[in-house]
C-alpha cells in the first residue's frame, strides 16, 4: 500500500518525465527487455560550446534559383558517442529541409556526461540558408 506521501512524488515524477525535465533512465526495447538510456535536454546555446565537427549543407541548386533563404529548426538527439542519432523537424522551407537534415546528421559534439556517465541530449539547432 503506497502512502499518500509516496503517491503524490510517483505522480509528480511521472508528470515531469512527460514533460522531459527528468531524465528518461529506462526504456523499453523491442525485444522487451529494459535498456539503460538517459537523456537529458540541454539548451541550444550550451551544445554550440560542445561542437566539434560541423559541415555545412548544400544548397538545393533549385532553391538558390528561386533565392529561397531561411531557416530550418530541428529537434536532435545526440548520441552517447557525440553523433546525431535523430532530427526531427520543427520548422523550415520543404525545399531546404533535406539538405538541412544531411548536414546536421554528420555534425559531431563532445560527449556529454551525467553523474559520470555518457547521455544522450535532447536540443534544438538551427540551419540558415542565406544566398550572399
Amino acid at each position: 500500500m503506497i502512502s499518500k506521501k509516496g503517491a503524490l512524488i510517483f505522480l509528480v515524477v511521472g508528470m515531469l518525465s512527460l514533460l522531459n525535465l527528468v531524465p528518461i533512465s529506462a526504456r523499453q526495447s523491442s525485444l522487451g527487455d529494459t535498456a539503460q538510456v538517459r537523456r537529458i535536454r540541454v539548451s541550444g546555446n550550451a551544445m554550440k560550446e560542445k561542437l566539434v565537427h560541423q559541415v555545412a549543407p548544400v544548397y538545393p541548386l533549385e532553391a538558390r534559383r528561386e533565392n529561397l533563404q531561411g531557416k530550418v529548426v530541428m529537434e536532435i538527439v545526440v548520441a552517447s558517442d557525440g553523433s546525431v542519432k535523430q532530427a526531427k523537424i520543427l520548422l523550415g522551407h520543404q525545399r531546404l529541409v533535406s539538405a538541412a537534415v544531411e548536414a546536421v546528421r554528420n555534425w559531431r559534439y563532445q560527449p556529454t556526461y551525467l553523474q559520470g556517465q555518457a547521455v544522450e541530449v535532447i536540443t534544438r539547432v538551427e540551419v540558415v540558408f542565406r544566398i550572399e
